[in-house]
C-alpha cells in the first residue's frame, strides 16, 4: 500500500500598528500635472530674465560674489528652516535642459536619510531612459554610507519587455563604488549636482548654507499651500557652472505637523553654465517633496540592499559565523536520474528516478 504523508502547517500572521501623531498624511498634495510643472518652468524661466543667449554663451543665473556680498553688507533677520537631520519622503525632480541639447525627464521616487550613521536610501522610478547607455532601466536603488565611504546602486532592467518577452522577469544588477562615484552617478541622473555635497534630497536641503538666504516673503508654493521663500546663489566647484536655488518651507501657520513644524515642500534650481561639456547650458529643476516626515529614521532592514541581488565589490562589515570545532547533525541527499529504454517503434520512454541518502 502506497503511503501517503500530509503535513500540516500553521501560519501565524503578527500586524502591528503603530500610530505616530507627528506623522499626518498631506492628502493636499497631489503630483504636480504637466501642465502646472510646465507653467512653473516659464516662471523661472521669467524670473530669470536671463534672456535666450546663444548656444555658446547664455548668461549666467546669477552672481555669487555679489550675493556674498550683499549677504555680509546686509545680514537676513529671518533665517531658513534647520533641515532635519533624518527624514522619509517621496521627492519628484522634474528637470528641463535648454541649450544645444535639449532635455526633459522626470524622476519620482522616496529618500531616506538618517544623520546618526550617516547614510541613507534612494529608489528611483525612471519611467523612461534617463541614461543613454541605459535606455531599458526602469528603476535605480541606492543604499549609501558616508562613514564607510561606499555605495550600492542596483539597476532594475527591464529589456525583456522592450524585447515583447511575455514571460518576463526584469534583470538586476548591482556594483559597489564609493561616494565620489555616487556623485557622479546623481550626476548623471540630476545634471547639476550643486556645491559638491551628495546630490539626494539630504544635500539639495543645505546647497549654499555657507553662503546664507535671503528671505523673499510669503507664496503660494503649490496649489494654495502659503510658504516661505528663501534664495541663495553657489558656484560650482569645478568649471564656471552657477547655479540660483530658491527654497520654499511651509508656512508656520499651516499645521502641517503637530508641532507646527516647518517642512520643505519645493526646491527650484536655475543652473548656467559648461558643467563639464563645451557649450553653455541652462538647467531647470523642480524638486517636489511629498509626505515629508522630518526626524524619521529609517529602519535598519530598509538600509540593506534587497536580498535577491548580489552586489559585486561590495564591503562587508559582518563576518560569517564561525565553523563549530565539533557537532553533530542529520542531513539528508536527494539525487535523480533519467533512464532511457526503447519503446518500439523506433520511439523511447524516459523515467524519472529519485534517491534519497540520510547521513548523521
Amino acid at each position: 500500500m502506497e503511503k501517503v504523508w500530509v503535513v500540516f502547517g500553521l501560519v501565524t500572521t503578527i500586524i502591528i500598528a503603530v500610530a505616530a501623531s507627528a506623522e499626518p498624511k498631506a492628502t493636499f498634495e497631489p503630483r504636480l500635472t504637466p501642465e502646472e510643472r510646465q507653467k512653473i518652468f516659464d516662471r523661472i524661466r521669467g524670473e530669470a530674465a536671463t534672456g535666450e543667449g546663444t548656444p555658446r554663451r547664455i548668461k549666467p543665473a546669477c552672481d555669487p560674489d555679489a550675493f556674498k556680498k550683499r549677504m555680509k553688507d546686509d545680514p537676513p533677520d529671518h533665517l531658513i528652516p534647520t533641515a532635519p537631520t533624518s527624514f522619509i519622503t517621496n521627492v519628484e525632480y522634474a528637470i528641463e535642459e535648454d541649450g544645444l541639447f535639449k532635455k526633459k525627464k522626470i524622476i519620482y521616487g522616496e529618500e531616506m536619510y538618517d544623520e546618526m550613521v550617516q547614510g541613507g536610501v534612494i529608489r528611483y522610478r525612471l519611467g523612461e531612459g534617463v541614461h543613454f547607455e541605459r535606455p531599458t532601466a526602469r528603476e535605480e536603488h541606492i543604499t549609501y554610507s558616508n562613514l564607510n565611504d561606499e555605495a550600492l546602486i542596483i539597476i532594475t532592467d527591464n529589456a525583456c519587455e522592450e524585447d515583447g518577452q511575455t514571460d518576463c522577469h526584469p534583470y538586476k544588477s548591482c556594483h559597489a563604488t564609493d561616494i565620489d562615484g555616487l556623485k557622479t552617478e546623481m550626476q548623471h541622473l540630476m545634471g547639476f549636482t550643486g556645491d559638491g555635497s551628495f546630490a539626494g534630497a539630504s544635500g539639495i536641503l543645505q546647497w549654499g548654507s555657507q553662503f546664507g538666504y535671503e528671505y523673499q516673503g510669503s507664496y503660494e508654493c503649490r496649489g494654495a499651500l502659503e510658504c516661505e521663500k528663501y534664495v541663495t546663489c553657489i558656484q560650482e566647484d569645478e568649471g564656471d557652472g552657477v547655479a540660483s536655488i530658491t527654497y520654499y518651507w511651509s508656512s508656520p501657520k499651516w499645521m502641517l505637523t503637530t508641532d507646527r513644524r516647518q517642512v520643505p515642500i519645493a526646491v527650484e534650481v536655475y543652473a548656467t553654465g559648461k558643467f563639464g561639456h563645451i557649450f553653455d547650458r541652462r538647467v531647470l529643476t523642480r524638486y517636489d517633496f511629498f509626505e515629508f516626515y522630518p526626524d524619521m529614521r529609517p529602519s535598519q532592514e530598509a538600509m540593506e540592499p534587497p536580498s535577491d541581488v548580489y552586489c559585486h565589490g561590495r564591503s562587508s562589515n559582518f563576518l560569517p559565523p564561525k565553523t563549530p570545532h565539533y557537532f553533530s547533525a542529520e542531513t539528508e541527499t536527494v539525487t535523480g536520474f533519467n533512464l532511457v529504454y526503447p519503446a518500439g517503434d523506433n520511439e523511447t520512454q524516459t523515467v524519472h528516478f529519485k534517491t534519497a541518502v540520510t547521513h548523521q
